[in-house]
């Protein structure tokens, strides 16, 4: 059997997925199961980074160039660490509230 990889698990329609062990997987096993593999997840891609933090991969490169987003090449990749993520959205300025 196939194990469950890090990228979207391609299943005919009208199929149910089957985990490592044989079991058929519902909807909310696969949720949990992605939900599992996120938060052991040290590091994103630009376009992991860029959906989770709702800006666009244009966006994301300007960032990195101007120094503000700490990110790290592995060959071609080029990844940005959770802990710089998170510190690089607290350091964004915070709006004032509408009056």
């Amino acid at each position: 059997m196939t194990s469950l990889s890090s990228a979207a698990m391609r299943v005919a329609p009208g199929q149910i997925p089957v985990s490592t062990s044989g079991r058929r997987m519902t909807p909310n096993r696969i949720l949990e199961r992605e939900q599992q593999r996120r938060s052991r997840q040290r590091a994103l891609s630009v376009v992991e980074f860029a959906q989770r933090y709702g800006v666009g991969r244009t966006t994301t490169y300007e960032e990195i160039k101007s120094g503000r987003l700490p990110a790290r090449k592995i060959g071609k990749r080029t990844i940005i660490t959770v802990d710089d993520a998170e510190e690089w959205l607290s350091r964004l300025p915070v709006l004032g509230a509408a009056k």
